[in-house]
C-alpha cells in the first residue's frame, strides 16, 4: 500500500446543515455576495509561482525587490505551507474546534504572505498567529497564547505571537472575515434538500464535500482558483463517490442544472473537470483514502488507478500534481 502524503482524516466536528431549506433566490443572492466579496477583498494569487518567476528574472539580471529575502533562512515553499495547514487541523481537532477556523486562518496567512515574503521560521510564526487570531475572533472556545507557546516547543514566545498578530492585522487592513469554502459548500448542499428526501444522503454528501474542501486548503494549486469552483467540484466529487445506486445520473444532472440556472453559477466545463480531477488526486494521497479503501463501508470511492489512467490520457502527470511536488523544495 502506498504511503500517504496528506495525513488528514474526516472529522465529525462539522457544522450541521440548516434544518430549513433556503429558497433558491436567497441562495443565489448569498453566493453572489460571497463571490463578489472574494473578488473585491479576499482574492489571493499563487504567490509561490509568482515569486518563482520573479527569482528567475533576478537570475536573468532583472532585479526585483520583492524577490529578495534574507540569506540566513530558506524561503517557505508548498511543503512548508502544507505542513502548517495540517498542523492547524490537528490543533483544532485537539481543542474540539470547528475546522472552518482553519479556512479563515489560512486565508489570512496566504494574503499576508502574498504581500510580504517570508522565510520558513517567519511563516511558521505567521501560521500559528493566524490560527490564534481566527479562533479568537470567531470561536467561543479560545486557544491561549500559552498553549501555542507550548505547542511551538519554546521556539516562539507570547510576545512574538502578539506582535505578529498586530502585524498581520495591519497588513490585511483588518479584513479578516473571508467567505470560506465551508460556507460555499454549505450553501450548495442546501440545494440538495430540494432534490432528495433522504437527509442521511444529504449529510453524507455534505461531510464528504467538506473534506474535499479541507484537502483543497492544503494544496497550493487551489489558491488561485475561485472558491465557488472548488466548492462545486467538492460537492460533485462527493456525489460521484456515492455511486449510481445512491444517486442517479439524472439527479446529479438536475443538481448541476439548478446550480447553473437558478443560482447563476456557470463555469467552464474544462475548468470544472480539471479541478475535480485535482481534488481526486489529492484525496488519493491522503490517509482517509487508505482508510476508505480498507473499510469498504458502502462508500463507493473513485478508483485512483482509473484516475491516473485518465490523467495520463489527458497528458497530465499525477506525480507532478502531488501536494509536495507543486514547487521545488
Amino acid at each position: 500500500m502506498r504511503d500517504p502524503i496528506l495525513r488528514l482524516r474526516m472529522t465529525s466536528n462539522v457544522r450541521r446543515l440548516p434544518t430549513v431549506s433556503w429558497k433558491h433566490v436567497d441562495l443565489r443572492d448569498r453566493l453572489q455576495a460571497m463571490m463578489s466579496q472574494e473578488t473585491a477583498v479576499y482574492k489571493c494569487s499563487d504567490y509561490l509561482d509568482r515569486r518563482s518567476r520573479e527569482r528567475q528574472l533576478c537570475t536573468d539580471g532583472l532585479a526585483h525587490t520583492s524577490a529578495r529575502t534574507t540569506a540566513e533562512e530558506p524561503l517557505m515553499d508548498a511543503s512548508c505551507r502544507e505542513k502548517m495547514c495540517e498542523w492547524s487541523f490537528r490543533v483544532c481537532d485537539h481543542f474540539g474546534i470547528e475546522r472552518e477556523i482553519v479556512a479563515i486562518a489560512i486565508s489570512c496567512l496566504d494574503r499576508f504572505v502574498d504581500r510580504l515574503p517570508c522565510d520558513r521560521r517567519t511563516f511558521k510564526l505567521a501560521a500559528m498567529t493566524s490560527l490564534f487570531m481566527a479562533n479568537k475572533i470567531f470561536n467561543v472556545n479560545k486557544i491561549s497564547v500559552r498553549s501555542l507557546v507550548e505547542l511551538s516547543n519554546g521556539e516562539f514566545q507570547g510576545c512574538h505571537i502578539l506582535e505578529m498578530e498586530m502585524h498581520i492585522l495591519q497588513t490585511l487592513s483588518w479584513q479578516v472575515s473571508p467567505p470560506t469554502l465551508h460556507c460555499f459548500v454549505e450553501h450548495l448542499c442546501a440545494v440538495l434538500r430540494s432534490l432528495f428526501s433522504d437527509i442521511r444522503l444529504i449529510v453524507c454528501v455534505y461531510h464528504r464535500a467538506i473534506f474535499f474542501a479541507e484537502l483543497a486548503l492544503c494544496d497550493i494549486t487551489f489558491l488561485a482558483e475561485e472558491k465557488a469552483v472548488v466548492a462545486v467540484a467538492s460537492v460533485l466529487n462527493a456525489i460521484e463517490g456515492l455511486g449510481k445506486r445512491s444517486m442517479t445520473e439524472g439527479k446529479r444532472e438536475q443538481f448541476v442544472e439548478i446550480i447553473a440556472k437558478s443560482l447563476d453559477l456557470v463555469f467552464c466545463a474544462d475548468d470544472m473537470e480539471r479541478v475535480c480531477y485535482r481534488l481526486w488526486c489529492v484525496y488519493g494521497m491522503s490517509v482517509q483514502c487508505q482508510e476508505d479503501e480498507s473499510a469498504h463501508a458502502g462508500y463507493q470511492l473513485r478508483d485512483v488507478a482509473e484516475l491516473t489512467v485518465k490523467q495520463k490520457e489527458k497528458g497530465v502527470n499525477c506525480s507532478q500534481l502531488s501536494p509536495v511536488c507543486v514547487t521545488s523544495s
